[in-house]
């Protein structure tokens, strides 16, 4: 059985914030830390993440169409990220899949990477606080990309999240 199965039985998943202060994020089921994601600066869009002991590296670049690589600790290409106008976008794998990064509701509280069979793989369920930021996750079917999409679902929702804030402040 593997690590979210086993965790996930028990308790729910779900990305929380360590600090206030700090954009340092882990995936936790109860008491269990079972990912982290912590970027490098404070305003800055290079993270670095670990799953069950696997580091990856997400790096944002492009200003009209962002991209994000995710990259193993050897710095080899793992996912390539698009997005589109609407804040979606698609992911693809070396191996040649494709998952579309979407929201799951209309309010856009919800989001998942989605397959071509249009089911989620795994979601987000935002969870905004005053001073911290944080989503329950559902993995409705694992598989080996699993981690990826853990690190880089919630790697677009903080980025998304701090986007929106910013805008709000300068139409403001």
């Amino acid at each position: 059985m593997s690590l979210i199965q086993e965790t996930s039985r028990r308790d729910a998943l779900a990305w929380r914030q360590k600090s206030a202060f700090k954009r340092n994020f882990e995936l936790a089921a109860g008491n269990r830390t079972l990912a982290s994601l912590n970027f490098e600066k404070v305003f800055g869009a290079l993270a670095s993440g670990e799953f069950d002991g696997q580091v990856y590296k997400l790096v944002r670049s492009g200003i009209l169409q962002p991209r994000v690589v995710v990259t193993d600790s050897e710095g080899r290409g793992l996912a390539r990220f698009r997005a589109n106008w609407t804040g979606g976008g698609a992911v693809d794998f070396e191996d040649g899949t494709r998952l579309v990064w979407k929201p799951t509701n209309f309010w856009k509280s919800e989001w998942g990477f989605v397959g071509p069979d249009r089911e989620p793989v795994i979601r987000f369920f935002q969870q905004l606080g005053v001073f911290r930021g944080g989503a329950r996750v559902s993995v409705p079917s694992e598989g080996p990309k699993t981690p990826i999409l853990a690190l880089l679902g919630w790697y677009l929702l903080v980025l998304w999240t701090e986007e929106a804030e910013r805008r709000e402040k300068a139409a403001g």
